[in-house]
């Protein structure tokens, strides 16, 4: 079950992101997700507790958009997205120019607990995303896959082979990374 990050699933968010996230890549436990939000030079100064306490915030004032994966009711997967000029570490990240993404969302990142890789787990994810920026009216969503690392860590913005299986072509390409883009119309 996918269901939407709402102030009422802040505990479910604690939950997966202090426990489950990042069991077999600790390296990665301070995020929180809190990077495809903030435009910061200084984030790599930005401690754990800055991390849950700051993303904490916007979830509960609804500044985020984001989803969440269950299954028996523990939360195994994450997907953060929205409305590409609303992700401003995306933007900064991408150097999106925002005249090109008017109505135009982005998938910002996933994370899958280790046991629910390879499960469909971040397809359903994406495919919830999708129809929620097509609700929104946006004309288009769009993606970062890296071009170069096709480890679990590396593909934290979501495999290639996944959005190309969601219809997804490419749109630009970067030094480490593709943009790939879908038509919502």
């Amino acid at each position: 079950m996918v269901r939407d990050v709402t102030p009422d699933l802040i505990p479910e968010y604690h939950r997966f992101f202090d426990e489950e996230a990042f069991r077999d890549y600790p390296v990665w436990q301070d995020c929180y997700c809190i990077e495809t939000m903030i435009e910061d030079d200084d984030d790599a100064e930005r401690t754990r507790e800055d991390n849950r306490r700051d993303m904490t915030a916007l979830i509960g004032r609804g500044g985020i958009t984001a989803l969440l994966a269950f299954v028996d009711d523990r939360p195994v997967g994450w997907c953060n997205y929205g409305e590409t000029t609303r992700l401003a570490g995306v933007a900064k990240r991408f150097k999106l120019d925002a005249a090109d993404h008017d109505r135009v969302g982005s998938i910002g990142c996933f994370v899958i607990a280790a046991p629910y890789r390879g499960h469909g787990v971040a397809s359903a994810l994406l495919d919830t995303a999708i129809d929620r920026l097509r609700a929104k009216g946006l004309r288009a969503v769009e993606a970062y896959p890296s071009r170069t690392d096709s480890s679990d860590q590396g593909n934290y913005r979501g495999p290639l082979d996944m959005y190309r299986r969601a219809g997804f072509d490419t749109y630009r390409e970067l030094e480490r990374y593709l943009i790939v883009r879908k038509d919502l119309t």
